[in-house]
C-alpha cells in the first residue's frame, strides 16, 4: 500500500509499463505528469487516470495526440465540448472519426480535420463531404 503512494516507484513504474498507472493511489493518478507520462507511451492509460485528469484539457489532447481512440477515455465534458474538439482535430484528424456525429457536421470542426489531413474528409457528413471549400481543403492538405 506504501508503494502506491510513492511518486518515485509509480514513475518507475508508469515509464517502463504505462498501465502501472492502475496501482498508483487514488492521490497519484491525480497528477497531470504522472498520467501525461503514461498516455504518451500508451494512450489506454487514460482509462486509469482519476476523472478529474480525464476532464483535464492538456492530459486529454496528450492522449488524442497519441490516438484518437483515447476519445472513448476522455470525460463526457470534453467529448461534448465544441472548442475542445476543435482543437482535438486539428492535433490528430483520425479523431474526426471518433466524435459524435453532430460535429462531424460541424464545418469548422471538419475544415479543421482536413487541413491537418485530408483524409479525414471521409469522416464528414454527407453535406460536408459534398461542401466545396471543405473537399479544397482536403485536396490540399493531401499535396
Amino acid at each position: 500500500e506504501r508503494l502506491r503512494e510513492d511518486r518515485e516507484v509509480v514513475l518507475v513504474a508508469v515509464a517502463s509499463e504505462p498501465m502501472a498507472l492502475q496501482y498508483a493511489s487514488n492521490r497519484l493518478r491525480d497528477k497531470p505528469d504522472l498520467v501525461i507520462k503514461a498516455v504518451k507511451q500508451d494512450w489506454s492509460a487514460l482509462q486509469c487516470a482519476s476523472k478529474g485528469m480525464r476532464r483535464n484539457t492538456a492530459v486529454a489532447l496528450k492522449a488524442l495526440k497519441v490516438n484518437s481512440r483515447a476519445l472513448c477515455y476522455v470525460h463526457r465534458e470534453l467529448r461534448e465540448n465544441r472548442s475542445f474538439l476543435l482543437v482535438a482535430v486539428s492535433r490528430n484528424a483520425w479523431v474526426l472519426d471518433e466524435i459524435a456525429s453532430e460535429f462531424a457536421d460541424d464545418r469548422a470542426i471538419v475544415l479543421a480535420a482536413v487541413k491537418q489531413g485530408g483524409f479525414a474528409i471521409r469522416f464528414a457528413s454527407g453535406r460536408l463531404q459534398a461542401d466545396r471549400a471543405v473537399a479544397l481543403q482536403a485536396v490540399s492538405s493531401d499535396c
